[in-house]
């Protein structure tokens, strides 16, 4: 009987020693396990850090790009136009001034669209620019857009189609959402050869507004299609009338709808035009 007894009790005893053993084996283990979460958190918060910065890098690059070529010329083109207009201005009869004078606007325009372009893009950047939702009518951005860019319609006789309900509502922030249009409605006049044509839809879905702006124009390759709303590879292309741009105008866009809560993309075949549609939540 003593025996029994002692060899239970040894038993007792190594098995307390092996769920103590245990026990420590399972707290390391855990302890490791916390370690590694930690670490992998650390990596991707790092990570994280990593893409923060290299999108910093990128929109510094891309300013000081756009600011060094793109909004120097047009300065550049008013002040050597005015000092040839200041110098001969006796020996110029009034059509060849006029010529000039109208340079001098259009140089101006492009300078001063730029600059708000930069300006709004900034403001987003920085987070200092943030929507405002109202109701209005898509008639009254539409109508007011036609009305600025009518000139630019004219000079290339391009026909613009339009398809929408007159009482047709938005709630979204009015002035990101014209601009968004006046953008779209600019690239596709730059891009559509003379005698072209556009054609803007904006039709009510069960839970969304969707806007299109669709051209005949000269289309977007399957490469550059991929990097239009991409800053890092965004670049700027001439029109078919050798018309300048900085690409950042559809950067600006997807900012701006993104900021409304919706959604944008584009659609084309390279001679065959281009379809812009962005989604807006009712």
């Amino acid at each position: 009987m003593l025996v029994i007894f002692f060899v239970l009790k040894r038993r007792k005893k190594t098995n307390l020693l092996l769920t103590e053993k245990n026990t420590e084996l399972h707290i390391v283990s855990e302890e490791i396990k916390t370690q590694n979460e930690e670490i992998l958190a650390q990596k991707e918060n790092i990570e994280e850090k990593n893409k923060k910065l290299e999108l910093l890098n990128t929109t510094k690059n891309k300013l000081f790009a756009i600011i060094g070529h793109d909004l120097r010329n047009p300065f550049s083109s008013i002040i050597g136009l005015s000092q040839l207009l200041i110098s001969n201005f006796k020996n110029y009869d009034n059509e060849k001034k006029l010529t000039f004078l109208n340079y001098i606007n259009t140089a101006s325009e492009d300078g001063h669209n730029l600059l708000v372009q930069l300006l709004d893009w900034a403001r987003v950047q920085t987070g200092v620019l943030v929507a405002k939702p109202t109701k209005f009518t898509f008639k009254s951005i539409f109508e007011q857009t036609i009305n600025v860019l009518e000139p630019q319609v004219s000079q290339k006789e391009i026909s613009i189609s339009s398809e929408f309900q007159e009482n047709l509502e938005l709630l979204s922030d009015k002035n990101m959402i014209s601009t968004v249009l006046r953008n779209l409605i600019t690239n596709a006049i730059k891009f559509t050869h003379k005698g072209g044509y556009i054609k803007i839809k904006a039709l009510a879905k069960q839970d969304f507004i969707e806007i299109s702006v669709s051209d005949n124009g000269i289309g977007i390759s399957s490469g550059r299609l991929k990097k239009l709303f991409s800053l890092s590879e965004s670049s700027s292309s001439s029109g078919t009338e050798h018309e300048k741009g900085t690409g950042l105008g559809l950067i600006l866009c997807k900012d701006f709808i993104d900021l409304n809560g919706g959604t944008i993309k584009a659609e084309s075949q390279e001679g065959k035009g281009s379809t812009f549609t962005f989604i807006l939540p009712k």
